[in-house]
Order: structure tokens, then C-alpha cells, then sequence
């Protein structure tokens, strides 16, 4: 089973918060009582980076796309269709994360970092 976390993006503030074990998502969303307008949530996908580092929704990924080429490529995380999908193809996170030949690495995310990466329409 997946583990449930969350992080808030603060337009406000520019802070990123995030949930932890020791706060109950209920008073991890309490304590972002502001205008919801101002704050935007993002899911843990369940999934780590070759380093380790959690991946959430809004996360930057650098990926090896595992073919002969070994072509390295900047996507941005995103959840549709109840499942997190990723900005190359829209193909699923877990697919670029499962595979032994490819590799993931989070290099920031879109709120902190937008210079990472260009938005597609």
C-alpha cells in the first residue's frame, strides 16, 4: 500500500511545506488555513528517484529514456486520470521509475524551480 503524504506550495509565502508522520494530514491541511487560492497540495506518488528522493505531483524529474541513445530528458509530474503521469508522452511516473535499463532523478519542482522546465499547452 501506498504511503499518503502531501506538500503545500504557498504562493504567498513562496514556502513549500510538508505533511509529516508526527501531523495527521487533517491538521497538516488546518494549518494551511488561508485562502485556498494562495496554496496549491501535492500528492507523494509513492515512488523515489535513483537517489532516493521522494517524487511528488509538480516534481521536475531528469530521466534516461533507456533506449540505445541513452537520451537524457526533463518532465514535469502531474496527476490524471487517477494516476501520475509525466509530461514526456504522458507516460505513467512508475514506468520510467520501475525500469532497470532507465534512470529518475528530482531536480526541483515547478513552483521553486519553473526555469526547469517549459509548460506545454
Amino acid at each position: 500500500m501506498r504511503e499518503i503524504k502531501f506538500r503545500a506550495w504557498d504562493y504567498t509565502s513562496q514556502i513549500m511545506s510538508y505533511s509529516d508522520e508526527e501531523k495527521s494530514l487533517e491538521a497538516f491541511f488546518a494549518s494551511h488555513n488561508k485562502d485556498y487560492d494562495d496554496v496549491v497540495f501535492m500528492q507523494f506518488t509513492g515512488l523515489k528517484d535513483n537517489r532516493g528522493c521522494e517524487i511528488y505531483e509538480g516534481d521536475v524529474l531528469l530521466c534516461d529514456d533507456s533506449n540505445e541513445d541513452h537520451e537524457e530528458f526533463r518532465t514535469k509530474v502531474w496527476f490524471c486520470n487517477g494516476q501520475f503521469l509525466t509530461q514526456h508522452y504522458g507516460f505513467p511516473v512508475h514506468s520510467w521509475c520501475s525500469k532497470k535499463e532507465s534512470w529518475c532523478e528530482v531536480i526541483g519542482n515547478i513552483y521553486e524551480n519553473p526555469e526547469l522546465i517549459k509548460e506545454t499547452k
